[in-house]
């Protein structure tokens, strides 16, 4: 039965999410403007690379709060760095 799926999952035409976001049409353009051939790729690319470096973001700012307020370092012996 599971084959069954399988194949009826490579066969089923692909849905597209029909959520847009006001960044879509700049990285849209920049990708033809720079891809060429390959634009739809580059724009995959680009889109990944906004979600890593937003995660970047978001994880830096953590640690930074945390160490300013509950977690702040400290030495081996319990002391705080100066």
């Amino acid at each position: 039965m599971s084959g069954t799926l399988t194949a009826n999952a490579k066969n089923a035409p692909r849905r597209h999410h029909s959520v847009s976001t006001p960044a879509d049409r700049l990285i849209r353009l920049v990708a033809l403007r720079f891809g060429g051939e390959k634009a739809k790729e580059l724009e995959r690319f680009i889109k990944f690379a906004f979600v890593g470096l937003l995660g970047f973001v978001i994880d830096t700012g953590t640690v930074i709060i945390l160490q300013n307020s509950l977690l702040p370092p400290v030495t081996t012996n319990n002391q705080p760095l100066d």
